[in-house]
């Protein structure tokens, strides 16, 4: 069964170097050659068997890679170079040579470039069908080959690496060439030949090779280099607002945004704002009266450039508005008054209150008395018993005042509760002002009196209107 081979880049800038291959130690007797190297295809291959076959088609005894490191090793004694190894790990069958006894890392990159002097996309069928005239075929154009291939791939290697290193050099997980595996995908398979793309959520190909053409001769065109780092950026400041633009970028197919209302921001720290498609942005939504501070970068297919420097603008403060009319206006009565309550309203300073006793027509332009500069509850004393008293509620701050609330009316109670709690009452509970019945509403003191607790019974004579007078003074 041919195995798919996968493996994955980081992106960076490629330091080109040439490919060299340098002796090493492993196990085996002490002073013997050796062929040995580190196996990875993103993430180390661990604990994988390596066979090698030499320039005479003869094997030698497998290996098998660290189980920490990935690192096998082979006694090549009594054998004749060039060797081919491969090994399988997670995600294919990977290849490689070594010229000579000495170190021959195995991974995508090294499988590629198998591949192309080989004339052969198919990994696992080139090492089964290995003879010794195709070996010395691979190891006639592999350096050229490899050379090709570092070439293609110079733009997405990491600063700091050199392109020498996916193949000689030492591995490390998520470190160097190995952190190279985790932002771009290579393919090799007889299907599809050679490819290489991105990782984005809808993969671009960077690099195609169809396999028809996997062959010595192949023309591998160079992946693009990543986006220049935008300049010229500015922001400019408007209502709730901050708009953006910079120089467009060459190359760039889109601009990632990122910002913060913290100085110093950072493609780590910020919020992201990805796939902005033109050199200008509104960043709307924002709260007045605050600073906020924003690098760009530009994107292609091969990657993201670095950040730009850091721009700040503060949107204005808000602008003073009328309040908002009040809501959840409601009255209640007493005897000889009412209670007015309202939810506050943002931004109100105070609040007046206009009243008639038609509930029908509370309007302050119809005449309704006005009771100005009040704060909710407001207490309305000194009415006469018996009558309506509707109520409309205004919000006002130094701007103006708002519209009228929704109507709210109450008829003043008929029946006097303080009277009644004093003689009632008080004899047992205290005087209203210290009362420990402070807060009993008509239910609770009714449910008492039919219980006949504490000897409430003997208030059983009382109508339902003078046990709801009596809660209505408890209340206040």
């Amino acid at each position: 069964m041919t195995r798919r081979t996968v493996f994955r880049l980081a992106a960076g800038y490629i330091i080109g170097g040439a490919l060299l291959i340098a002796g090493c130690g492993g196990s085996g007797t002490a002073g013997s050659p050796k062929v040995t190297g580190t196996a990875s295809e993103g993430a180390l291959i661990k604990g994988k068997t390596v066979q090698l076959r030499d320039a005479e088609n003869k094997t030698a005894p497998a290996a098998t890679t660290d189980a920490a490191t990935g690192v096998y090793s082979i006694d090549v004694s009594g054998l004749k170079a060039p060797f081919l190894v491969t090994v399988t790990g997670t995600n294919g069958t990977y290849v490689s040579l070594a010229p000579t006894a000495g170190t021959a890392n195995i991974n995508p990159v090294t499988t590629a470039v198998v591949a192309l002097a080989a004339g052969n996309p198919d990994p696992e069928a080139l090492f089964s069908g290995l003879n010794a005239q195709k070996l010395s075929d691979i190891n006639a154009t592999y350096a050229a080959q490899a050379a090709k291939v570092t070439t293609a791939l110079a733009a997405i290697l990491p600063a700091g690496a050199s392109a020498s290193d996916f193949f000689t050099g030492t591995i490390t997980a998520g470190k160097g060439i190995d952190a190279v595996f985790d932002s771009y995908t290579i393919s090799v398979r007889p299907d599809s030949g050679i490819t290489v793309s991105n990782r984005d959520a809808i993969p671009v190909t960077l690099l195609s090779v169809a396999a028809a053409s996997v062959s010595p001769s192949a023309v591998l065109t160079g992946i693009p280099n990543a986006p220049a780092t935008p300049a010229g950026v500015s922001a400019t400041a408007e209502e709730n607002a901050v708009h953006l633009s910079w120089g467009a970028v060459s190359g760039a197919t889109s601009y990632n945004i990122y910002w913060s209302t913290t100085s110093g921001v950072t493609k780590s720290t910020g919020t992201k704002i990805a796939a902005v498609d033109d050199h200008h942005y509104m960043h709307t939504g924002l709260n007045a009266g605050s600073t906020y501070y924003y690098i760009v970068t530009a994107v292609n297919s091969t990657g993201e450039s670095a950040a730009s420097s850091q721009v700040s603008a503060s949107t204005p403060a808000a602008v003073p508005t009328v309040p908002a009319i009040p809501a959840g206006v409601s009255a209640s009565r007493g005897i000889n008054q009412t209670t007015i309550t309202w939810s506050p309203v943002s931004g109100a300073t105070s609040y007046n209150i206009y009243w008639t006793n038609d509930p029908t027509h509370v309007m302050k332009e119809m005449g309704a008395a006005k009771i100005a500069g009040v704060t909710s509850p407001y207490r309305h004393t000194n009415l006469t018993a018996g009558l309506p008293y509707a109520y409309v509620v205004t919000a006002v701050n130094s701007i103006g005042e708002s519209g009228e609330s929704e109507i709210a009316s109450a008829t003043t109670s008929t029946v006097d509760g303080l009277a009644l709690y004093s003689a009632k009452c008080a004899s047992c509970h205290n005087p209203l002002a210290i009362s420990e019945k402070k807060g009993r509403t008509a239910t609770q003191i009714q449910a008492a009196i039919t219980a006949n607790k504490g000897g409430m019974g003997s208030l059983s004579t009382l109508a339902a209107e003078q046990v709801q007078a009596i809660a209505e003074v408890l209340g206040f």
